[in-house]
């Protein structure tokens, strides 16, 4: 991170009131996000934040994406609004972990439709991604059996790996 943001944001957390507004009329989340935009350009970069007992953590946008994840194949429904409306670092809904599955084939692939409808409803998920087999979440939803969910997904616009160049 370039030591002008770095400095910037070190002030910004000065009594770890994410509210406070610094010497640019920024919002510590803004001066934030900035300053993570500014460094590695993969996401790999950790993040510090203060919880609700004020005790500083470490966040890294990559472990969150796969962390998202985790929560869409879990059918964690609170995490996941949690990690995408909640944490101070922007989240990619449509990351892909190491066999390119996305937060959107996870859910489908476990039949839960109330993620697979926010994903693309109240965030954008893109449906036509494929994985490292060529499948997408209609093929997932489609072999796992969860009809409901394909519907959901063929109105929304999804189409099966073949159908994608």
């Amino acid at each position: 991170m370039p030591n002008k943001e770095n400095e910037k944001l070190t002030n910004s957390y000065e009594g770890g009131n994410s509210r406070k507004i610094n010497d640019e009329g920024r919002r510590i989340l803004e001066t934030a996000a900035n300053a993570l935009n500014s460094g590695n350009p993969d996401g790999g970069m950790n993040f510090r934040k203060f919880n609700n007992k004020g005790e500083n953590i470490m966040l890294n946008k990559k472990e969150e994406e796969l962390k998202l994840i985790k929560f869409c194949e879990d059918g964690n429904f609170k995490e996941v609004q949690a990690s995408l409306e909640s944490l101070p670092i922007e989240i990619n809904v449509n990351a892909q972990d190491d066999k390119d599955l996305t937060p959107l084939m996870c859910a489908p692939a476990n039949g839960h439709l109330d993620i697979v409808e926010y994903l693309i409803r109240e965030i954008g998920a893109n449906p036509n991604i494929k994985n490292n087999e060529g499948k997408t979440a209609l093929d997932l939803a489609e072999e796992n059996r969860h009809e409901e969910v394909a519907e959901f997904l063929r109105k929304a616009g999804a189409k099966h790996g073949n159908e994608i160049d």
